[in-house]
């Protein structure tokens, strides 16, 4: 809406082609919200079951427990850390 051929009706079929370099800019870097919800997210995605496997949260006998994910978006890798409810960072 903001660009100015748009703003003066120059439509047409052709129009998003001819501007695409505007008004669809190369993506950055995603953030690390996204990676932490991404982490989480696929998480709660995966299927619950009831046997002694079920549990997600990654339990380790004398150490903390967490899972790891190593999650890829766009070109872009990340490895995430789920400690607990908390997602962390790493790389």
């Amino acid at each position: 809406i903001g660009h100015p051929a748009f703003a003066a009706a120059e439509l047409d079929t052709g129009f998003i082609p001819r501007y695409q370099d505007e008004l669809l800019p190369t993506p950055g870097a995603l953030s690390d919200e996204f990676w932490q919800a991404a982490g989480s997210a696929f998480m709660q995605s995966l299927p619950v079951g009831d046997g002694p496997w079920a549990n997600r949260q990654g339990f380790r006998v004398g150490l903390p427990a967490e899972v790891s994910l190593h999650l890829s978006c766009n070109g872009q890798d990340r490895l995430v850390t789920l400690a607990g409810h908390t997602a962390q960072l790493c790389g």
